[in-house]
């Protein structure tokens, strides 16, 4: 099971449709580079999970990288909370 690049064209657009943003341009504004790929890094985590219907073992498949490294992905971004709270969410 692979994620298909047409589920998650909301978040990240086809290339004729791309355009550049001046807010999130490093050189024209307060945010840097790392900032930026880590806000797309965390959409793409979050459709996974959407698709997975918030399974971690499932959207870390749908990436391609193991349970493991989704969770140290996790942590890194600061996405533990976000994630338990969509986890209760779904068993309640």
């Amino acid at each position: 099971m692979s994620l298909d690049p047409a589920s998650i064209a909301p978040v990240v657009p086809a290339p004729s449709e791309r355009t550049v943003t001046v807010s999130l341009c490093p050189w024209e504004s307060h945010h840097k580079i790392d900032e930026v790929l880590a806000g797309y890094e965390r959409q793409i985590i979050e459709a996974a999970l959407a698709k997975a219907n918030h399974v971690q073992a499932g959207a870390a498949r749908l990436l391609g990288i193991t349970r493991y490294s989704l969770g140290r992905r996790f942590r890194r971004l600061k996405m533990d909370e976000a994630v338990r709270d969509a986890i209760a969410a779904r068993s309640s």
